[in-house]
């Protein structure tokens, strides 16, 4: 298994090189302590990656878990009946409708709620899940850094629905994208969002 994780410019990869395509680990530690050297240097640099390997990657997981204030999120892939993407312009960046599980909310109907609640559609149908993709930020109360987990599914809606950006969360546009101008997308939205189009 692996998975990325993304520190602003900086990524940290975990694999166990089981059913990967990181079939050659650069580091393999020998003490968690090498974690804590690790994220200290994410402080300092950028557009570094860095390669994490254990054959045991839920134990490896757990131990990156640890060090944050986890957090586990989810959204949605709307395609409507012209297969459109449903994008949102967010502090003047594309992005796809996501938010926080709620306590005790199932990432399904979390992410159902937050993409209605942030696009304005009124009905949305849930689809397959697609992927989980992370990455970490500074606690804006001061809590620390967090590390979000954000589930994604594919989910259908009509082009009918009138759209409303939620402005409380700074969505300024939500725009139905065409397949073939996805490529424009990708070149103004962040890393995760890109590992979900890629998933699709």
């Amino acid at each position: 298994m692996e998975l990325t994780i993304y520190f602003d410019s900086n990524s940290l990869i975990l694999t166990d090189c089981k059913n990967t395509n990181n079939s050659v680990p650069t580091s393999n530690w020998k003490c968690f302590s090498d974690i804590d050297s690790i994220l200290q240097n994410f402080l300092h640099c950028s557009n570094m990656v860095y390669v994490l390997f254990h054959s045991d990657f839920q134990e490896l997981l757990n131990e990156i878990k640890i060090r944050f204030l986890y957090i586990e999120a989810a959204g949605g892939v709307v395609e409507n009946e012209t297969s459109e993407i449903l994008c949102i312009m967010r502090r003047g960046v594309w992005d796809l409708p996501k938010g926080k599980c709620n306590k005790h909310e199932t990432p399904q109907d979390a992410a159902v709620r937050e993409v209605m609640e942030e696009t304005g559609l009124s009905k949305v149908q849930l689809g397959n899940y697609i992927c989980s993709t992370w990455h970490t930020y500074e606690h804006p109360k001061g809590k620390g850094q967090v590390l979000k987990q954000t589930y994604w599914y594919r989910m259908k809606a009509s082009k009918s629905d009138t759209l409303l950006p939620e402005a409380q969360e700074q969505i300024t546009a939500a725009e139905w994208i065409s397949i073939s101008n996805i490529s424009q997308i990708k070149a103004c939205t962040f890393p995760s969002i890109v590992d979900v189009f890629n998933a699709l």
